[in-house]
């Protein structure tokens, strides 16, 4: 660490929380979860441009921009995403119902994560998305889920085949198994050190991460409004990121301004006819549908 105070890192306020130099940010802290492969990274290759524009080509990322209905466009995504040859073979164990619950899990994460992105200027995140494998299944008409505990450090959806659930026990001691559970990758943001910085470039801004979006985040899209009249008005979430976590003037001026552009775009696109019926997707288990809310865009 002390490499980075004798020159190779400029400046050391990106790495110490206080001037003791021993209480280090949690930005240096590995959570648990392992890469996810060209399914939900996109393929690799090219510079940064070209990588966040492959990202694009996505399951969940076509899903996202397709008029049909949520469970039609999962399946459109998927079958658009394996147009390309080198995408094809990651895309297995996405067909039918279980592909369809997948791939609804990705659009919702998606939502999140480039909407954050977008606001943070966060440069160096496709490639760099991890997951973590869970049981989903529903018991007593509720859905459960549990961790998958096992050492998969294995990039290809293929692994999902030397998984089982027998054996498996929930906390109330019952074997899952005869829950019929399905496995699901849920999304984890490990890679976090390459956002608010003024001098990174704002990839998802560049190519349009939140551009043609035809389905959405109710949930998230009242959060993102809350936020963006707070930070225009300079309330009590301006008044903290000003005092409080360490931004420049420069940072919290495009934290400001990137969210208002988010919520200019976002509602634009909710007048233009975006469903909103990306929460509680986990419900698709259940019921086998997906519920669209309806929402006042201006005002949700």
């Amino acid at each position: 660490m002390q490499s980075a105070l004798n020159g190779n890192y400029s400046p050391d306020y990106d790495i110490f929380a206080d001037e003791t130099k021993e209480n280090l940010y949690g930005v240096f802290i590995k959570g648990p979860g392992e890469r996810y492969g060209p399914e939900f990274n996109g393929i690799r290759g090219g510079g940064y441009v070209s990588q966040h524009q492959k990202f694009q080509k996505t399951p969940g990322f076509y899903a996202l921009k397709s008029s049909k209905s949520a469970l039609e466009a999962t399946m459109e995504g998927v079958s658009l995403a394996g147009q390309s040859s080198t995408m094809r073979p990651y895309l297995k164990k996405l067909s039918g119902s279980e592909g369809q619950q997948q791939v609804l899990f990705w659009m919702r994460e998606l939502t999140e994560l480039n909407l954050l992105d977008f606001i943070f200027s966060q440069q160096d995140r496709v490639g760099n998305i991890d997951y973590r494998f869970y049981w989903y299944y529903v018991k007593n008409g509720e859905v459960k889920r549990q961790k998958v505990e096992a050492d998969y450090d294995n990039r290809n959806r293929d692994f999902i085949d030397r998984l089982s659930p027998e054996g498996v026990t929930d906390k109330d001691g019952d074997l899952i198994a005869q829950y019929n559970p399905i496995i699901v990758q849920r999304t984890f943001l490990n890679d976090n050190d390459a956002g608010t910085k003024t001098s990174y470039a704002n990839f998802a801004k560049r190519v349009g991460h939140l551009d043609g979006m035809k389905h959405y985040s109710l949930k998230i899209y009242r959060k993102l409004h809350e936020l963006n009249r707070d930070l225009q008005a300079k309330g009590e979430i301006y008044q903290w990121a000003a005092n409080s976590i360490g931004l420049t003037s420069g940072e919290l001026k495009w934290f400001r301004e990137n969210t208002r552009l988010a919520t200019q775009s976002l509602t634009a696109q909710c007048e233009a006819g975006m469903k909103f019926d990306l929460d509680n997707v986990d419900e698709f288990l259940v019921s086998g549908v997906q519920k669209t809310e309806n929402v006042d865009c201006q005002n949700p």
